[in-house]
């Protein structure tokens, strides 16, 4: 239980005392904590190793460019150069990768801005319309839903197929 709140919560966070009064809280909550702390680390170590998956293209493209940048201006690429070649390359696929992930989440939540709106759209039409658009109405929010779980697991499926891909 110590691993746990060690790999979480660093000292200046959360003093000595906080620490001792987690772990009792954990211990006696939750039956099989450490298993639980190892599958929660596991997890973690996974999302980090995915974005490093997804950085690792957008550097390299950054550090060619950058590169080519520093060898067209005259300069004659050292090793202390492409050191900090390498990390500016690094900080701006940071940036890029932060901006496309905002750019996901914003995606996200239009979409589920829309469904909500569509879903009081037609709980409006259900109350206006009466008892004979029901079936109608119902049918209609049916197929969407069919189509929007469809759509997830098609994704899923994909994030897999793409994932034991990269794993070869």
């Amino acid at each position: 239980m110590a691993g746990y709140l060690d790999y979480w919560c660093s000292l200046d966070i959360t003093g000595s005392a906080e620490r001792d009064s987690l772990t009792v809280q954990l211990e006696t909550e939750f039956e099989d904590v450490d298993r639980m702390v190892d599958c929660l680390i596991a997890e973690w170590q996974k999302h980090r190793a995915e974005i490093a998956a997804e950085l690792l293209p957008i550097e390299a493209t950054i550090y060619s460019s950058l590169c080519h940048d520093a060898t067209s201006r005259g300069l004659i690429l050292t090793v202390q150069l492409e050191a900090r070649l390498h990390e500016r390359a690094h900080e701006k696929a940071i940036v890029i990768r932060e901006a496309r992930e905002q750019e996901r989440a914003r995606a996200r939540t239009q979409a589920r801005q829309r469904e909500r709106a569509a879903e009081r759209e037609l709980k409006d039409n259900k109350t206006s319309n009466g008892p004979r658009e029901w079936p109608q109405a119902t049918y209609e929010a049916d197929k969407w839903r069919h189509l929007e779980l469809r759509s997830q697991a098609e994704m899923f499926l994909l994030r897999q197929d793409l994932q034991a891909f990269t794993k070869k």
